[in-house]
């Protein structure tokens, strides 16, 4: 044959010729630029070429980074997408589909090979890789990312502004109305059918559904919605699936609360893990007193062991936080971390509401699947109208203290687009909430009135301190006298210096081990403490 004409490999050895010919007439170098060598190699250039490999592969983005880990977005039958951590085998599939690999024998003749091991432990120690850009978390609606682009973004797929997955592939319209009358769809006909309190309760409604779509671009925590009610039935955990479900999805999962701290901080952070968007604590039954839950819902980063193992993982908090409850007891730490959302039937039996007057959606879970595109426009438009008015802070009195950037730009959305009430119910949240406050008080009352501002042993206010059934659960109910005023005196020591109406409790210490003395101290000129300060003051004595 002449040079440059194609041969078989049957004629090329029918024709006498040999292997170390074929070599000398085969390019090697052309086979390994089409994959990577691994023969006679050290692990950093292979490493190297590995990551190329995968941000080449990585296009779009299927794979990514998150609390220094390499993740990946997966979705189940039901259309539930979660973030999920990816293991060796799951790399190793990768860099197998991303590229060829090849190994050379000592004749050098080269043959395909999996991936190294070593390789792929390598690639999954590294905090981050070029093409395996961050995501926090996944959500089913547009995104409005912050700084310094300020713009609500709508492709599906990833959205780097906003380091936001959006998982659809439903088209969102353009809302035709103005602010006014998104408000009004939302107001007079997606909730129309629940029990909303008042303007604040609304406003806090709205809030609830407009911070999925804003979360990314908030440069800080978010706090607690809590919906409340007087009695079940009243739709309390329905309203907690629809503001939810047209932006994160038609399966909102929920989980009930606990009385245990350390089941409190399991689920938090499994429900970080899933990079859902939402945290839903449904019915909560017992009063909310979790130091795990005050801690997750005033931080943007969540540390905790993984189960299971002895590492830590580092998660960053970009979730909605959402609780449900019948007249929810709230320690006084939680209070000041809570957007109330209050539902009231105002009739014994709101489950038959429908029956005197029936609802405009029987269905409302699957109206609001059907008019997704339709809900979710509206939303937008009222987020867009607050970025065309050039993005206003909240005027209003009210703070929330630690929610700053929240309360500025969530505040500032609903007063740009003339929704009121936001944060106006916080007091009175603070009043249904004190049931605890309210019985240390009245002791307080009960206690200087007895003794004035005499000294007195702990054993000598238990008969007081027990005639409140408030308070009787926080001394033991078996046990001897001196258990109970070890108890009580512990109790006391925790509210020294917190004034209440006026009044304190001081500590006179013993002389000689002796146990100390406890005296009520009233104060000349209470004082006066804003709202602001009223939010803000350490609760880590509340019990």
């Amino acid at each position: 044959h002449g040079e440059g004409d194609k041969v078989g490999l049957d004629d090329f050895f029918y024709a006498g010729g040999t292997v170390d010919q074929l070599k000398e007439a085969v390019d090697m170098s052309a086979v390994s630029a089409t994959g990577i060598r691994v023969t006679g190699r050290g692990l950093a250039d292979i490493s190297q070429e590995a990551q190329d490999a995968i941000a080449e592969f990585n296009m779009p983005p299927f794979m990514f980074s998150r609390a220094g880990q390499i993740v990946r977005i997966t979705t189940d039958d039901r259309g539930i997408s979660k973030i999920r951590d990816c293991n060796i085998h799951y790399i190793k599939g990768v860099l197998a589909r991303a590229c060829k690999w090849y190994k050379v024998s000592v004749k050098d003749v080269y043959s395909e090979c999996f991936p190294p091991e070593e390789i792929c432990q390598d690639i999954m120690a590294l905090d981050s890789i070029d093409g395996v850009p961050p995501c926090n978390t996944i959500v089913k609606c547009p995104v409005m990312s912050g700084h310094p682009t300020w713009s609500i973004h709508d492709t599906p797929g990833y959205c780097e502004a906003a380091r936001t997955y959006i998982d659809t592939s439903e088209f969102t319209p353009a809302w035709v109305g103005d602010v006014q009358s998104a408000v009004d769809y939302i107001r007079n006909d997606v909730l129309v059918d629940f029990p909303i309190a008042g303007d604040s309760d609304f406003s806090h409604a709205l809030s609830l559904m407009l911070l999925p779509i804003v979360r990314s671009a908030i440069q800080g925590p978010t706090p607690l919605h809590m919906i409340d009610a007087p009695v079940q039935g009243t739709g309390k955990s329905l309203l907690a699936e629809i503001c939810l479900m047209p932006t994160l999805g038609d399966h909102i999962a929920s989980t009930p609360g606990t009385g245990d701290e350390e089941e409190w901080r399991k689920k938090i952070t499994a429900g970080l893990r899933d990079g859902n968007g939402y945290i839903l604590f449904d019915n909560l039954d017992k009063k909310v007193n979790s130091a795990a839950l005050a801690s997750a819902v005033a931080s943007m980063e969540w540390a905790d062991r993984i189960l299971g193992l002895s590492s830590n993982v580092n998660l960053p908090i970009n979730v909605v936080w959402l609780a449900t409850g019948n007249n929810a007891e709230l320690s006084r730490d939680i209070v000041r971390r809570t957007a109330w959302i209050r539902l009231d039937a105002a009739t014994e039996r709101p489950e038959t509401r429908q029956m005197v007057k029936p609802f405009r959606h029987p269905n409302i879970r699957q109206y609001v699947i059907d008019s997704r595109p339709h809900i979710i426009a509206a939303l937008v438009k009222i987020v867009q109208n607050w970025l065309d008015a050039g993005r206003p802070p909240f005027s209003g009195t009210m703070k929330l203290g630690g929610f700053e950037a929240w309360m500025s730009m969530m505040g500032g959305i609903l007063e740009a687009a003339g929704v009121a009430g936001f944060l106006d119910n916080t007091e009175t949240l603070r009043e249904h909430s004190d049931s605890d406050d309210t019985a240390w008080l009245n002791f307080y009352i009960r206690w200087n009135t007895r003794y004035g501002d005499k000294g007195v042993k702990a054993s000598e206010l238990i008969e007081e301190f027990l005639i409140d059934e408030q308070l009787c659960g926080l001394l033991p109910d078996h046990g001897s006298d001196k258990a109970k005023a070890t108890k009580l005196g512990w109790l006391l020591k925790r509210k020294q210096g917190i004034v209440r109406n006026g009044m304190k409790v001081e500590v006179i210490p013993g002389v000689h081990g002796s146990s100390g003395a406890y005296r009520i101290v009233k104060l000349e000129q209470p004082a006066v403490v804003d709202q602001q300060t009223m939010f803000d003051g350490d609760d880590s004595s509340v019990i």
